[in-house]
């Protein structure tokens, strides 16, 4: 048995492993960073932590996703180059937790509701339609997960330097 974490992304339901999920927290407020890729929405912040804020919305062609009192952060760890990294994905809501056998994770289709095929891992029909398994190790490529990571870098040098 498999439980996945789904949610919201645009008029898409999504879902992450849930053993990749830290935990999901409100999301009201994210600082801009002008250096990051354009689906990166900024730093959020973390019990006092900065962390990188996906939207995956942009990340899947989708329109930004606006901020409101059901928008949240899952925050994930996804793998990236023998490490892992730290990620919020900003998502309009959380929804449910599935718990599917291995006969219902179906291969993803050669087209899948707008999402590049290399980023599902597979699909799980549900109630009205398909639940788009993301596929956190290939969800970003190399050079995105290193700008997220300059990013971070970049912040800490700016905070221990300037302040």
């Amino acid at each position: 048995m498999t439980q996945l974490l789904t949610f919201q992304v645009g008029d898409l339901e999504c879902a992450v492993p849930f053993g990749s999920v830290r935990e999901i927290v409100p999301c009201t407020e994210v600082a801009p960073v002008t250096t990051a890729p354009a689906f990166v929405r900024g730093l959020a912040s973390l019990r006092g932590a900065p962390l990188p804020v996906v939207d995956l919305a942009l990340k899947l062609g989708r329109p930004q996703t606006e901020l409101n009192r059901f928008t949240c952060l899952v925050v994930a760890d996804g793998p990236y180059r023998g490490t892992v990294v730290t990620l919020g994905l900003l998502v309009h809501a959380a929804s449910r937790v599935l718990d599917v056998g291995p006969e219902e994770l179906l291969p993803a289709p050669p087209f899948a509701h707008g999402a590049r095929l290399d980023h599902l891992s597979a699909v799980v029909r549900s109630e009205g339609g398909f639940v788009l398994v993301l596929d956190l190790g290939v969800l970003f490529s190399s050079d995105e997960v290193r700008a997220m990571v300059s990013m971070e870098e970049l912040r800490q040098a700016l905070e221990g330097g300037g302040r």
